[in-house]
This record gives structure tokens, C-alpha cells and sequence, in this order.
């Protein structure tokens, strides 16, 4: 069976039940997103959205019983009053991250009008998108496509796609890229097609998150040519970009953090920013959830963040997805990437990392520890799961220093029975907390 086939099969049926066990508004920032969603299309009041607060979700720590079944199903059963509701348009760039969610909200409300259909009906389309996208660019992706199985398929990223969280857009948008950037390195050329789809999708990078189109400038590391009427003639400029990128590079690093380093001293030292920045990824007694929620949640931190994943199983994880990595890099005969290629894929994953908890610290952690916090809070793991995506290549760029290769009998087997192992426990720990 083809590997975009088994996902398909897999997918469909992981997500479908995630759907079905994980409650409403429990997954982190649905609420959230499902405001800003409805908000496209219908006119905000004060008295708007009243109609989300409500879950039927008793607890906040685990319970014996966390569900109140009585409550849960009037949540799905009692019907919303949207007569008074005033429609129009609110759209921006930006809300293009939504509109998965809205369609299926606005489906749910004309199916029956109550919050938990609405919300359900919203998650199903974000999963439908998730896992149709996700099948075309496996499809589609000329090496690696286990590795873009696997990682779509890791437990967080299933609690996600069936949620309501634009989070699923964001992955389909980062996935897509590493597509056409792994195709790139094959193929070595660059049409005007190519040039038309990176466009739509430097768009879709921004609209889901801006920190995304950090990832564009990956491109400029493989060698390649313009092919085509008009651009062929940018082959000059290009090739001498490629003869000397290593040193623009370091002078644009360079100018970077000069300019980084200007804006920061108007808001705090750089030595203080420094020490933030440390402190929130390495020592734990300043930063309490750099263990659970920065590291588990890449793997699994489910629910409104109160249910973690064991760590041997994120262990096992992140060994056979090193066996991936291992295994397709070796799949393909011809050497298609360098070492430039490998580092700058890697460091770019750490900038992501950095520029991420950067975002946070300046949008989130003045609301929760004030003005120059020694750590920065709200960042999750969640938002570095696609990310690694990119380390791929380094694998790829190292393929002459390993001789790796697993028989495909034992291969095939051991990642999907990882994925399904990964399932089964997510199911259990889900269950225990929420329904028994």
C-alpha cells in the first residue's frame, strides 16, 4: 500500500474518533478560535458568544468523574436563539486561518443550532481540510514521505487537527512548504508555475503565522536555476548569490542582530534579554512548565494542558522518528542536498524555537508576569511541532557519514504500530480523565 494511502486510512479514522472523545472547548485556545472565527461573519455585541462559555466541563484538576453528563448534553441538545444575530464581513489576510472553522460552525448552525453541534461540525471540516491536504503533499513529496506521515500524525498533532484550532491550517501551510522546498532540492529548477505557488503560499505563511515566513529564505541555500521566458535571465544574480551566500549571509546575520540589539535596548538590556531567553529554555526552576509544556507538548500535553504524555513514550518517539529520518535519507540514491542545506534546515528550526518564545515574551508574558520578566511564558510545544519537519535535511545532508538502511518489512511495521501505540495510549489517557 502507498504511504499517502495508509495516511489516509490512518488519519481518517485516528482524528475521526479524537473528535468524538475529546470534549468540547477542552483543546487549548478552541474557545478562542471559535470566536474569532464566528467573528468573520457575524457582528460582534456585548453580549455575543455567551453561548460559548457554557461546556458542561465540571473539573479543572483530575476528578473521579470529570464529565458532567447531564450538562454535556444539554450543551449539545438546547438550541441557541440567533435571531437576533446581525451578519456581515470582517475579513483580512489573516482570518484566512479561520475559515476552515467558520465553514463547518456556520454548517453546524444550520444543522441544529446548538453550541456543541456548532463547535463539532467546525472541528470536522478543520480535520477534512487537515487530512486531505496532508495526503496530497505526501502525494506529492518526492522523499520523506514517512517522515511527513509520522510527525502529522504524532499525538499532538491528532488532538489538533480535531479541534477547532487554526492550528491544523498552520501545520498544512508549514507542511507545504517543506514540500516544495524538499522537491526543490530534487528537481534544481525553478519555473514560472513554481514562482506562482511560491507566491500563494508565502501568502498562506503569513495569514496562519508571520514567524512562518522565516522559512522562505531556506530556498536561497539550494542550487538551482530559473527556467523560463524572462526569469532565466536572473541566472547571473542568482549564481552569484550561490557563489557567495555563505558571506552575505554572516554580513546580514551580523546586521540583524545590530539592529535586534538597537530595539531591544529601548525596552530592556540585551544581556537581561540574553538571560530570558536562557532561563525559559534551560532552567527549570525559573520556568515550572519548560519540562511539561515547552518539551512534552511538542509530543503531547492534551486537554486545557492538564493531561502529558509519559515520557519514555515521547522517548520512544523521538527514537523512531531518528529511524525515519535515518531511513529515507538513505532512500534516495543521488546526493540532493549539501551540508549548507542540512546546517541552515537545523538552525532554522532554532531560530523558530528563539523567535517564538521572542513573540511571546513581548505579547503574553507582560499580561501574566509584568514588564521584564526574567522568563517568557505562554509559548507550548504545540508551536514547534511542525517544525520538525527540518531537521530532515540534516539527516539528508549527512546520508555519506551512515549507513543505515532497515529492511522495509521491519520498517513499514515499526512506525505504524509507533502511531497506533501513540493512539492507544492517548485514547486511555484522555478516557481516564474525562469519561470514566
Amino acid at each position: 500500500m502507498k504511504v499517502e494511502k495508509m495516511y489516509l486510512l490512518l488519519a481518517s479514522l485516528l482524528i475521526s474518533l479524537s473528535i468524538l472523545i475529546m470534549p468540547v472547548t477542552q483543546v487549548p485556545d478552541e474557545r478562542v478560535h471559535a470566536h474569532f472565527a464566528w467573528d468573520i461573519v457575524y457582528q460582534e455585541k456585548p453580549q455575543k458568544h455567551t453561548w460559548l462559555q457554557g461546556t458542561g466541563i465540571e473539573n479543572k484538576q483530575p476528578a473521579d468523574k470529570a464529565i458532567n453528563f447531564k450538562g454535556y448534553q444539554k450543551f449539545f441538545t438546547q438550541k441557541i436563539d440567533f435571531s437576533k444575530e446581525k451578519t456581515r464581513l470582517k475579513f483580512s489576510i489573516v482570518n484566512i486561518r479561520h475559515i476552515p472553522q467558520l465553514i463547518g460552525m456556520v454548517i453546524g448552525k444550520m444543522i441544529y443550532p446548538s453550541a456543541g453541534v456548532i463547535i463539532t461540525a467546525g472541528r470536522i471540516t478543520n480535520a477534512f481540510i487537515y487530512i486531505l491536504a496532508i495526503y496530497y503533499l505526501i502525494k506529492y513529496i518526492k522523499v520523506g514521505k514517512y517522515t511527513l506521515m509520522f510527525i502529522s500524525l504524532l499525538p499532538m498533532m491528532i488532538h489538533q487537527a480535531g479541534s477547532l484550532s487554526y492550528d491544523v491550517l498552520n501545520f498544512v501551510a508549514i507542511a507545504s512548504f517543506f514540500v516544495c522546498y524538499i522537491n526543490l532540492m530534487i528537481d534544481k529548477k525553478v519555473t514560472w508555475k513554481k514562482l506562482f505557488g511560491y507566491l500563494l503560499l508565502i501568502i498562506l505563511l503569513y495569514a496562519v503565522k508571520p514567524n512562518n515566513l522565516l522559512l522562505f529564505p531556506l530556498i536561497g541555500f539550494i542550487n538551482f536555476r530559473f527556467e523560463g521566458p524572462y526569469i532565466n535571465k536572473l541566472n547571473p544574480i542568482l549564481e552569484f548569490w550561490q557563489r557567495n551566500r555563505l558571506k552575505i549571509v554572516v554580513l546580514l546575520t551580523l546586521l540583524c542582530l545590530i539592529v535586534l540589539t538597537f530595539v531591544l535596548s529601548k525596552r530592556t538590556s540585551v544581556l537581561h534579554f540574553i538571560h530570558m531567553i536562557f532561563n525559559t529554555l534551560f532552567v527549570n526552576n525559573l520556568n515550572p512548565d519548560l519540562n511539561n509544556v515547552l518539551t512534552t507538548g511538542v509530543f503531547g500535553f492534551f486537554g486545557m494542558l492538564v493531561i502529558q504524555m509519559p515520557a519514555w513514550v515521547i522517548w520512544l518517539n523521538i527514537f523512531v522518528l531518528t529511524i525515519v529520518f535515518l531511513q529515507e535519507a538513505q532512500s534516495h540514491l543521488n546526493d540532493v542536498t549539501t551540508k549548507e542545506v542540512g546546517i541552515s534546515s537545523f538552525i532554522m528550526v532554532l531560530l523558530q524555537v528563539v523567535v517564538i518564545i521572542i513573540t511571546m515574551y513581548f505579547a503574553w508574558t507582560p499580561k501574566m508576569l509584568g514588564e521584564n520578566a526574567n522568563i517568557s511564558v505562554g509559548a507550548q510545544g504545540r508551536y514547534f511541532t511542525p517544525f520538525l519537519l527540518y531537521l530532515f535535511p540534516l539527516f539528508m545532508s549527512l546520508k555519506n557519514y551512515f549507513n543505515f538502511y532497515l529492511n522495509k518489512k521491519l520498517f513499514v511495521p515499526l512506525v505504524l504500530g509507533t502511531i497506533v501505540f501513540n493512539y492507544v495510549i492517548y485514547n486511555i489517557l484522555i478516557m481516564l480523565y474525562y469519561w470514566v
